[in-house]
């Protein structure tokens, strides 16, 4: 009995390599048409088209362009190649992944709020990718919950500053998360979702990333009609000095 944890962890860490080869195949086959889509799109946004036929093009481009991010991501994990390491501002980063989730969350009826309170922007160093992923996937954690409980609702997102740390904190109004499921929402293969409607495999990869990165994910607050998972950084040493100057965008 008393070898029992070992062994579980085992047979856990064996099969997370073999869906990592799994993986690895399917990124690759995925890779080709993905790779049609986004020449084709450049190819028809390069003519002359109505507004509204424009506007779609450039949504299918740019989540063409996200796919092509996460699809970096996956083979970064699968492979545990170098990453690419630089100095960016954490509100550029939550800025990209608004835009990128703006028109899924228009068209579900869920209204979403950045707010920051400091300027200029805090900075952090670490893979920018990979990080807006993770902003990604806790919204999609979000929407799924919103479409669930009421259907439409809000999501707000707050960046600060705490000593040295950046901290990004993204609370819905949805249902809330069971109690007894909150300690294991970022466990591997874990998921709140209806069987075939999710991996998850989201929240487990998020804590991993930012792990990497010296920083911290956990949920701060989880009632009916709030949740808030909080994304904790260590700031760029340059990046000392801010201002508490409030701005608020809608998107």
């Amino acid at each position: 009995m008393e070898n029992k944890p070992f062994q579980t962890d085992s047979l856990h860490m064996a099969r997370l390599a073999s869906l990592g080869g799994l993986i690895t195949g399917i990124v690759h086959e995925i890779s080709n048409p993905l790779a049609v889509i986004r020449g084709c799109s450049q190819l028809l946004s390069s003519k002359k088209l109505p507004s509204d036929i424009q506007e779609d093009i450039d949504r299918i481009m740019s989540e063409a362009e996200r796919c092509s991010d996460i699809i970096k991501n996956v083979l970064v994990f699968a492979r545990k190649a170098e990453e690419v390491q630089e100095k960016y501002t954490v509100c550029e980063l939550v800025e990209k992944a608004c835009v990128l989730k703006r028109y899924s969350l228009k068209s579900n009826n869920i209204n979403l709020r950045f707010v920051t309170e400091h300027r200029p922007m805090l900075t952090v160093y670490g893979n920018k990718a990979q990080m807006i992923q993770v902003i990604l996937n806790i919204l999609n954690n979000s929407e799924h919950a919103i479409k669930e409980s009421s259907g439409e609702g809000t999501i707000d997102i707050r960046l600060f500053k705490k000593e040295d740390d950046a901290l990004i904190d993204i609370t819905d109004n949805g249902p809330g998360i069971e109690s007894l499921k909150v300690n294991n929402i970022f466990d591997a293969y874990f998921t709140t979702k209806k069987e075939g409607e999710g991996t998850g495999l989201g929240l487990y990869l998020s804590r991993e990333i930012v792990r990497k990165h010296n920083g911290n994910i956990k949920i701060t607050d989880n009632n009916v009609g709030k949740t808030t998972f909080r994304i904790q950084l260590p700031l760029y040493k340059s990046s000392s000095t801010v201002s508490k100057e409030i701005e608020i965008h809608n998107f």
